[in-house]
């Protein structure tokens, strides 16, 4: 096994220059360094791939957003929460595949092509007439956020390593700018018409292809020969079983988790028997990778080079769990049903308390990283500051409207170091020549995070919410509005229009039935966002153990270069500086 990995890492990689390091952790030395000035080339691709991860984020939470609003148009509200759970079990499935695959065979094309699939998901999703369509596009738009780790490894690797904080800060930038300009357009398509969420994908249809066109436009990485290699030592490279069972397993795992508490009730079989049988897939896939081989998905070299990786790895699940989980899909429905906001345009608005304030907290962050070398201090301020947001989230009220977009605020403050430092993290712990699949492990274990987090609110919340209707009714037939009235009034309350048309319904029967579904819905969000204190506890732990950044690895050097240089040393283009070197 050892021999064939060897044969793809040696000689498959034909888009990809080797890597820069000349410390221990690369095994590709000899190489002669070379001066080389960042122009526009490095730049413009730079601006290429954050555009790109900006709009991933922008589609998820563009999405997620709306969520309240599609059920309230298709219906089936139980299974809504898969728009979302659907591209992030595709991140978490096959990132790190993906991550691997442009490792082993180059990044161009494994970063511009799945754009062009979620396009014609966007249109699948756009013209959806069930839920069960959308969910189909959502699967296809999905595809695109398995680019992330690509992305992010061009981002890094066409930069000197010192600044590997900075570019991921970056990336954690343009994914905040794009969080909050997906939650702004969101809101604004929708408000201005109840289908108005079918426009947010058409929108997604431009900018995936504009993403898809800018980076085969721009991005030309150095070419490098190599004899040919059978297609059945890049097929092991992949290690289809590893990726076999980590997918099977984690897809039978959220399918359980998304059905229980709505589907099917705890103890059903069609619980029990998806969520053994994953787990056990699960188990085994860390078996195999653990004694099977030493060069798969969770290829052994990442945790040959101190204890960052793994408890990297594993705060970012906890992050995702708290973004994608909570942020983005709970937030937007505190604002509606506790009566904070009625239109998704002004809640779009007020998630600026908490996507502005992510976006400049991250530069002191990735500022003081870079100057000390210390993963540590920032991000246990972080998860301090998460720890003490969330007890005040759990102990939210229907009156805590000012109060809420505080605690906003500080949780967006909370949420800004992970991201930027926690992938330096990762990549500073794995040679270049598992870069990108470094980068999909982490994001692989974030999107994974997500979805479980937003498997398991939405299973919170819907048995927290089985009484919302029957309590609605009662009070507003205590108030006085005819019993025959009550199917009318749930339709309207869950549509928010047509209450002039329920019989009866007077102002003070409406006022009890909105104040008591109002605080239904605070003691669910209270369940919900108790439920994530544990987790972000742990995290706090394992921030505390990071190790400091090696300064070997802060150096000058650029891993590899866009721009003109040829290979063998010879210097094309010299620069009017002498702080950047690139490796042929």
């Amino acid at each position: 096994m050892d021999s064939v990995h060897d044969d793809v890492k040696q000689n498959a990689s034909h888009v990809e220059t080797c890597p820069a390091t000349t410390t221990k952790m690369d095994t590709e030395a000899g190489n002669v360094a070379e001066p080389v000035r960042l122009t526009w080339r490095s730049y413009a691709v730079f601006t290429a791939v954050t555009f790109g991860l900006a709009l991933e984020v922008l589609v998820i939470v563009s999405g997620g957003q709306v969520l309240s609003f599609i059920a309230r148009d298709l219906g089936e509200p139980s299974l809504v929460g898969w728009v979302v759970q659907a591209p992030l079990l595709m991140q978490s499935a096959l990132s790190p595949l993906i991550g691997r695959l442009s490792d082993t065979l180059g990044r161009k094309y494994v970063a511009a092509i799945p754009p062009l699939v979620a396009a014609m998901g966007a249109i699948l999703s756009a013209r959806a007439t069930s839920m069960g369509m959308l969910i189909g596009g959502s699967v296809l738009w999905g595809v695109t956020l398995t680019t992330a780790p690509v992305l992010r490894a061009i981002a890094t690797e066409i930069m000197p390593l010192k600044y590997r904080v900075y570019t991921n800060a970056s990336a954690f930038a343009a994914g905040a700018i794009g969080g909050t300009v997906g939650s702004l357009a969101a809101g604004a398509l929708v408000n201005a018409s109840p289908s108005g969420w079918r426009n947010i994908f058409w929108v997604h249809l431009a900018l995936h292809l504009t993403a898809s066109a800018s980076i085969l436009g721009f991005y030309n990485p150095r070419r490098v020969r190599h004899r040919e290699t059978k297609w059945t030592s890049l097929l092991w490279a992949l290690d289809p079983v590893g990726s076999l069972l980590f997918v099977v397993g984690a897809t039978l795992v959220l399918l359980a988790l998304n059905w229980s508490g709505s589907t099917y009730v705890w103890g059903d079989a069609h619980i029990i028997a998806p969520l053994t049988a994953g787990v056990v897939l699960l188990g085994t896939f860390g078996v195999y990778e653990w004694k099977g081989r030493n060069d798969g998905v969770l290829p052994h070299v990442l945790f040959q080079n101190g204890r960052n990786f793994p408890l990297a790895s594993l705060v970012l699940i906890v992050e995702g769990w708290v973004y994608y989980g909570v942020i983005n899909n709970v937030l937007p429905r505190m604002f509606l049903h506790l009566g904070f906001a009625r239109d998704s345009l002004r809640i779009s608005v007020l998630l600026l308390s908490y996507g502005l304030p992510t976006i400049f907290a991250c530069i002191p962050v990735a500022i003081y990283t870079t100057k000390t070398k210390d993963f540590r201090l920032p991000l246990i301020i972080s998860y301090l500051l998460f720890a003490a947001t969330t007890v005040s989230y759990a102990n939210i009220t229907p009156q805590w409207k000012s109060a809420f977009l505080g605690i906003n605020v500080v949780s967006g403050i909370a949420n800004s170091g992970p991201l930027a430092v926690l992938m330096a993290a990762l990549q500073y712990s794995a040679p270049h020549a598992h870069l990108s699949t470094a980068t999909g492990c982490g994001l692989s274990a974030r999107a994974l995070g997500g979805a479980l987090g937003s498997a398991v609110f939405t299973v919170i919340l819907n048995n927290e919410l089985e009484t919302w209707s029957a309590s609605v009714v009662k009070a507003a037939v205590t108030a006085g509005m005819p019993r025959s009235s009550s199917k009318a009034l749930v339709v309207a309350m869950n549509t928010e229009q047509g209450f002039d048309k329920v019989p009866g319904l007077t102002e003070k029967a409406l006022h009890a039935a909105e104040e008591t579904g109002r605080l239904i819905y605070s003691h669910a969000f209270r369940m919900a966002w108790w439920s994530v204190f544990a987790a972000g506890i742990l995290a706090l732990i394992c921030v505390v153990f990071l190790s400091k950044i090696d300064k070997n690895r802060m150096t000058n050097e650029i891993e590899a270069t866009v721009e003109k240089v040829q290979p063998g040393g010879d210097r094309v283009e010299l620069g009017d500086t002498k702080d950047f070197v690139a490796r042929d």
